[in-house]
């Protein structure tokens, strides 16, 4: 009785004498297009690409998977781009198997992804390879370390030819000594050559000071890379110490960087991360994109403690140094001014609230990047009236001037990150008003705008009443608008595109219909 796969390879099978036909180069061609890498390079930068791709198309690794299983001209073509992608959609266990036996494979790798996790079944085929690499002068010392880090840099000395690669770390840090000495018994400068994507990403408590010898390594090794992301947890640990960058070829790297991400890492007064965070910031001056976002995770202060205190974005403007920068992203996630309105009074290292001149962005500032066409802020970065608490915000009630005080000429897309329910009535006067200015012709540059603003029911902090809202509609005298018409009328005949983002309904399920926006002016209650 014949196997599937000896009839697949039979010439005289009508369903697979097209495919025996087929050139080489042509099989390529088409099993390519089960590959998010090869149908998008941009997905070295982009990891979510991956799962758009899959979701889209409906296919991904394993339709790769299945092909390499159909004949050996068909696994032939399709293994090489199976392995171009290394850490999702197939098992770890199975492409170290497939590694051990073909170590040519490895060179194919083009994106590697390492979350902080093995599982047990891995173990065995990752020590024989890892001994295998290491030679008998280091086998015995294999069994002493963490797994996942052997799998860490195991793949790392076999995988050369990378483009991507994300690594997730625990508070132990990123042990690199296996792949060190494997770099140093080989004799080669730099390992990653073609290595244009770099993301650490940090577990739960964890400090950036962990991170400092395994990445120092790790842009040693890289001379080509363009996107550095560090991606942490906020927290309330000091490190011990802060990793120094002495290293020229670091040095090197961090100058000629492209893109700066950094995600949840605090530049907090008095933190020893503040150090090498703000020397990374500030060594990197062909920056074109650089994005700060304080992420909210498992290991960050929860609602009911006290917030992390925060640099404030006047301050850490201060470092960037990048006279190239085009891309702008600055998002400080305050949801909301507090229960009490008290402003930054609980948000910064300071005993008392600071005043907005000290805290928000200036255009002077701005006016350094000269080449700065796309900015994201949230209103931490621009609104005085935020900055000021309750006084500040009944001081400046009358002023709509925050936004056209601040932009610039260069800058054609300008993306609002309104949060919480009275932040996005705080600032949407200024909104508004940059739309009128824009019709005057104010800014001649701006090409978009666009607000993300979350789902509210009201414009009334905290009412979802829906009684009071049926006894009293009745009583608004003259026509009102819905926030995203009175947002799009602000800028109709300005030239500008105008955006807006979110959902206006009383509920946050996504189903119930949206609640109209009623403008309070509009409102004419009768007094009994």
């Amino acid at each position: 009785m014949s196997t599937p796969a000896a009839s697949m390879e039979n010439p005289t099978n009508p369903k697979f004498s097209l495919i025996s036909n087929l050139p080489i180069e042509l099989l390529n061609c088409v099993f390519s297009h089960f590959c998010s890498h090869c149908h998008s390079p941009e997905s070295v930068k982009y990891p979510e690409i991956h799962h758009a791709y899959e979701y889209e198309f409906g296919f991904g690794p394993r339709d790769l998977l299945a092909l390499t299983q159909t004949s050996k001209r068909c696994r032939r073509a399709a293994m090489p781009i199976l392995f171009h992608l290394v850490g999702s959609g197939i098992t770890t266990r199975y492409k170290l198997q497939v590694l051990d036996r073909d170590r040519d494979l490895a060179q194919d790798v083009k994106i590697l992804h390492l979350p902080y996790h093995m599982t047990d079944e891995c173990r065995s085929v990752l020590y024989k390879i890892a001994c295998r690499l290491a030679g008998t002068s280091m086998s015995f010392r294999l069994a002493l370390e963490d797994p996942y880090y052997i799998q860490i840099n195991t793949l790392l000395g076999l995988a050369s030819n990378l483009q991507g690669l994300t690594i997730g770390f625990s508070d132990e840090g990123i042990n690199l000594d296996f792949f060190s000495k494997i770099l140093t018994q080989r004799g080669s400068e730099s390992s990653f050559k073609n290595l244009k994507y770099l993301e650490l990403e940090a577990g739960d408590f964890v400090t950036f000071s962990t991170a400092g010898p395994g990445l120092s390594l790790l842009l040693q090794q890289s001379p080509q890379l363009e996107t550095l992301v560090l991606r942490g947890v906020e927290q309330a640990e000091f490190p011990s110490y802060g990793p120094e960058f002495n290293n020229p070829k670091c040095n090197i790297v961090l100058q000629n960087l492209n893109e700066l991400q950094i995600h949840g890492w605090s530049f907090r007064e008095g933190c020893n991360d503040v150090h090498p965070l703000f020397k990374i910031l500030h060594m990197a001056k062909r920056l074109t994109s650089f994005k700060y976002v304080i992420d909210k995770g498992p290991g960050s202060y929860s609602e009911e403690r006290p917030q992390v205190h925060h640099a404030a974005p006047k301050t850490l403007l201060r470092y960037l140094n990048s006279e190239k920068l085009q891309q702008l992203h600055l998002d400080f996630k305050l949801e909301s001014t507090g229960p009490h309105i008290l402003g930054l009074a609980s948000y910064f290292d300071l005993r008392d609230p600071p005043a907005f001149h000290s805290t928000i962005i200036t255009r002077e500032q701005l006016s350094r990047f000269t080449n700065l066409t796309s900015l994201t802020l949230d209103p931490l970065c621009f609104c005085r009236h935020v900055s000021e608490g309750t006084l500040g915000r009944q001081k400046f009630s009358h002023q709509k001037t925050c936004l056209t005080d601040l932009l610039t000429p260069s800058i054609r897309d300008l993306t609002l990150l309104i949060k919480g329910d009275d932040m996005r009535w705080i600032c949407w006067d200024d909104i508004i008003y940059l739309g009128q200015k824009a019709r005057e012709g104010a800014f001649p540059g701006l090409q978009t705008v666009k607000a993300e603003i979350p789902l509210l029911g009201s414009r009334f902090r905290g009412c979802w009443d829906d009684d009071w809202n049926d006894q009293h509609m009745h009583k608004i005298p003259k026509p009102f608008k819905t926030p995203e018409e009175e947002f799009r009328a602000a800028f109709e005949g300005s030239g500008v595109v105008a955006k807006i983002e979110g959902r206006w309904g009383g509920c946050h399920c996504g189903k119930c219909e949206p609640r109209v926006y009623v403008p309070l002016d509009c409102f004419v209650i009768e007094e009994s």
